[in-house]
């Protein structure tokens, strides 16, 4: 890890909030130190998190049964002391179905490994219990597990890739579509939740209660005053 690293980790102890754009910085460092390209050449390659998981940060991800918890939400765990992240294998069917929710699960173990694993000692949270962080499925988020998931979609959709992906798709068709919003999911590798979400926090486009894609909120409002 570099010193630059080490530095910004110290930085985030105690829970410091973190701004979506600190984030970006954060994870465009940690693809450029991978040798993952931030330039666009007009096409997608997916974020190879496995590697930068095992190669760059020396931790070993596997299968491991965590139902001794008697929690079914619980769908992977980090290890801070033994560097491991562990997927809980009664998830394996539905991450082998939906690979993008598994290199998503992946991603938020990292970010819990880069942003939290040292300040895990001044950690107060349900989460983190006997030296191990708990990532639960679904339930109230803490502050801590809402920057995993940033860090997760930062990492796998970096801004220097999807936002002219994006703009291109609108300047060439004046629309999207959700089909080529599953394609778009698909090479990125994440699921097409996170890719909305990630879309949407960037302002690329707005998504209505009724699932039709707009340019924007205001744009997505005004249509409603017209109709």
């Amino acid at each position: 890890m570099t010193l630059l690293l080490r530095k910004k980790k110290s930085m985030m102890g105690k829970n410091k909030f973190i701004t979506i754009e600190q984030m970006g910085d954060i994870t465009a460092k940690i693809l450029n130190n991978s040798g993952y390209s931030l330039e666009w050449k007009g096409s997608v390659e997916a974020v190879p998190i496995e590697d930068i998981i095992e190669i760059d940060y020396g931790l070993e991800w596997k299968w491991g049964d965590l139902s001794y918890l008697n929690d079914e939400k619980v769908m992977a765990a980090l290890y801070p002391r033994s560097r491991e992240i562990v997927l809980n294998l009664p998830f394996q069917d539905l991450f082998k179905e939906k690979f993008g929710t598994m290199m998503f699960s992946l991603a938020h173990e990292l970010g819990h490994w880069m942003l939290h694993a040292e300040d895990v000692e001044g950690l107060q949270n349900p989460m983190f219990e006997n030296n191990v962080f708990y990532c639960r499925g679904n339930g109230e988020k803490s502050p801590i597990e809402y920057q995993a998931d940033l860090f997760a979609s930062c990492l796998l959709m970096p801004e220097a890739i999807i936002i002219p992906l994006i703009q291109n798709q609108w300047s060439k068709d004046g629309r999207i579509t959700w089909k080529q919003l599953y394609q778009i999911a698909e090479e990125f590798q994440v699921s097409i939740s996170a890719l909305t979400i990630r879309l949407q926090q960037l302002r690329l486009l707005y998504i209505d209660g009724n699932k039709y894609i707009h340019h924007s909120r205001e744009e997505a409002m005004g249509q409603q005053i017209l109709f």
